[in-house]
């Protein structure tokens, strides 16, 4: 999206993200460490951001991290207790917000994690529906 500023010079808005793919990622990082190309032309060339590049190449980020702070349980373990919520379902028995936010609790609790207060919140549960559309 293109926005006016003073004057008559157009400057795209902030917020754009991640427009290159990795595929020309990797292609880039590959030209550069073989010497074939700067990191400058790499960029440009790939249409890579150059600090971009730069945290990849030094290794401060891998290519596919994901942004923000990391969960409080692994992927495998988030599995567990939506798997155990899916198992209730299916055998009718209830199992509604309140009763799974405890049982994530007891889980963690067993696993030798701590919530913040205590019990999952209301963010932790949102993030959990997000990660796990089957919630």
């Amino acid at each position: 999206m293109i926005k006016k500023t003073k004057g008559t010079k157009e400057c795209s808005k902030r917020g754009s993200h991640r427009k290159w793919s990795s595929n020309n990622m990797v292609t880039a990082i590959e030209e550069v460490k073989n010497g074939k190309m700067s990191q400058r032309m790499a960029s440009k060339m790939y249409g890579i951001p150059r600090c971009t590049l730069y945290t990849i190449l030094t290794g401060k980020a891998e290519l596919d991290a994901k942004v923000g702070n990391p969960t409080k349980q692994s992927f495998e373990q988030e599995k567990k207790l939506v798997d155990y919520a899916g198992n209730r379902a299916e055998l009718d028995i209830g199992f509604g917000k309140r009763t799974f936010l405890n049982y994530a609790n007891q889980f963690a609790n067993k696993h030798s994690m701590k919530f913040d207060k205590g019990m999952p919140s209301e963010r932790w549960w949102t993030g959990m529906k997000r990660r796990h559309p089957e919630l």
